[in-house]
């Protein structure tokens, strides 16, 4: 377990890497990453920027099941694909 003192110098140390090295301000890295936010705001998606420049998108996908009555069954069925449906129609 790490005591007070090696838990501030750990977090310093931290922080400094992150002045060093801070790609926020690189050009290339605010296209790039820019791009990136943007097009994952447009799918609806959910964004985490970290202080050291790393980026965290979340995404969350619906899926839709069709199912039917099977009379002859006696239960219902899932149907794999919208073609399936059209046909039963």
């Amino acid at each position: 377990m790490l005591d007070t003192k090696k838990l501030k110098n750990l977090i310093y140390s931290q922080s400094k890497d992150i002045e060093e090295n801070n790609v926020l301000e690189e050009a290339r890295y605010i296209c790039k990453s820019g791009a990136l936010i943007t097009e994952s705001l447009e799918r609806g998606s959910d964004i985490m920027q970290i202080p050291n420049g790393d980026i965290i998108v979340s995404e969350m996908k619906a899926v839709t099941f069709y199912y039917a009555w099977d009379k002859v069954k006696g239960k219902l069925v899932r149907l794999n694909n919208t073609a399936k449906l059209l046909r039963r129609g």
